[in-house]
C-alpha cells in the first residue's frame, strides 16, 4: 500500500502492511510474533524490507 500523502522520513505514523500468512500460521499480537500450530516462532524486529 502507498499513502496518498508523502510523510517524513522521521514521522512515528506507522504503515500498514498486508500479509498472507502460511497455512497454520497466526500472528500473535500482544506478542507481536508470527506463531504456527506447532509452536514455532517468528519474530520480524529489524527484518523486514526497506525502500
Amino acid at each position: 500500500m502507498i499513502p496518498a500523502v508523502t510523510l517524513p522520513a522521521d514521522s512515528k505514523v506507522r504503515i500498514p502492511v498486508d500479509l498472507k500468512l502460511k497455512p497454520k500460521w497466526r500472528f500473535e499480537t500482544s506478542h507481536r510474533v508470527f506463531q504456527s500450530e506447532s509452536g514455532e516462532k517468528f519474530a520480524p524486529r529489524g527484518q523486514t524490507a526497506k525502500e
